[in-house]
């Protein structure tokens, strides 16, 4: 057995045996980074390789580029680009890890598996990790406009940020309530699904094969479902462990109000299927850290009930990573590596 998955046997083990360990949790971070900055190949190295070295050749979002160029004033290394971008953003999770979560390491070692899902994508977690940023701090600053501009920031790194603009409501002090937000949620998704059926058509071809594109058979289904079950089990217990007389902290009242708002997701999933991957990612996030709260919180029989629907959020982020294309991500990642030993795999299909 190769020393890299011995250390993950490992990280994993002593994770779910000290869950409150904040050492445990730096040390699969670390090991997380060894894993990103020094791999060698996966689906999308190549792709990412060569907006590194020839930016101007490029069509991604102009704030990428920047990025890009800035770092490449200091190396021609792609490998050293992403050493830079990997440690930036897993310091950030590791940080954001510590702060917030009274569960360090079982944060971690559920967070490994959306990691290995999300690696891959570099504009897209790079985006994930600046709305993470503003939403905690739009939270501990009480003010939208850090949430705005992010947003506005993270278009520039990948265009899919303008939609979670949909999610300011979410900001509110207060729990919002979903009957009320009804009205607004299915109004949104309604628009969405005519915009999908009678607008685009008249766009013109450009716009109908862009869409193509981002295609994936069932997916409005499967996520749709998905949302729809991970959201009440973060609205049922949220209102299982603080009674009407009690107000939850603000971090567990910004994730209830996401939770809610991400209903009209249901709507971006339909005319847009691949998205669905995206926005789960990042909400799989942040309801991780949700139910770590939950544990910490809940005393006796209530702990019972709580680590059952945990189970049933670790399993619903266990479907989706049996469902990634394993040889373009988490072998790879394991084989091509400067540290752990590169034997320079490539995946061979009949």
């Amino acid at each position: 057995m190769e020393i890299d998955v011995i250390i993950t046997i490992v990280l994993m083990a002593l994770s779910l045996i000290y869950p409150k360990s904040k050492y445990i949790a730096i040390l699969f971070f670390l090991f997380m980074w060894t894993l990103w900055g020094w791999n060698t190949w996966n689906g999308d190295y190549i792709a990412y390789e060569e907006v590194f070295s020839f930016p101007d050749n490029s069509n991604n979002e102009f704030g990428y580029l920047v990025l890009n160029r800035l770092i490449g004033c200091f190396t021609d290394s792609y490998q050293v680009f992403l050493i830079t971008v990997s440690f930036a953003i897993l310091s950030f999770m590791c940080y954001f890890t510590l702060r917030l979560s009274p569960y360090p390491s079982l944060f971690a070692v559920i967070y490994f598996i959306l990691f290995l899902m999300e690696f891959v994508f570099s504009r897209n977690y790079i985006l994930t990790t600046l709305i993470l940023y503003s939403l905690w701090l739009s939270c501990e600053k009480n003010s939208i406009k850090y949430f705005v501009v992010s947003i506005l920031i993270g278009a520039t790194i990948h265009v899919f940020s303008i939609t979670y603009l949909l999610l300011i409501p979410s900001l509110r002090s207060e729990l919002l309530p979903l009957k009320k937000y009804f009205v607004y949620i299915i109004p949104c998704v309604l628009i969405l699904i005519f915009v999908s059926d009678f607008i685009f058509p008249y766009l013109g071809s450009n716009v109908v094969t862009k869409l193509s594109l981002y295609e994936t058979k069932n997916a409005i289904t499967n996520s749709s479902y998905a949302l729809m079950i991970l959201v009440f089990m973060i609205l049922f217990l949220t209102r299982y462990l603080w009674n009407s007389s009690q107000r939850p902290p603000s971090i567990v009242r910004l994730i209830y109000n996401i939770n809610v708002i991400s209903l009209i997701f249901i709507g971006i999933f339909y005319v847009v299927p691949y998205a669905a991957s995206r926005f789960l990612r990042l909400l799989f996030v942040i309801d991780l850290l949700m139910f770590t709260i939950f544990l910490f919180v809940a005393k006796r029989r209530k702990k019972l009930v709580v680590s059952l629907t945990f189970t049933v959020f670790v399993a619903m982020v266990l479907a989706y990573f049996v469902e990634s294309t394993f040889p373009y991500t988490v072998i790879p990642l394991y084989k091509c590596n400067l540290i752990w030993g590169n034997e320079f795999y490539k995946p061979v299909f009949n």
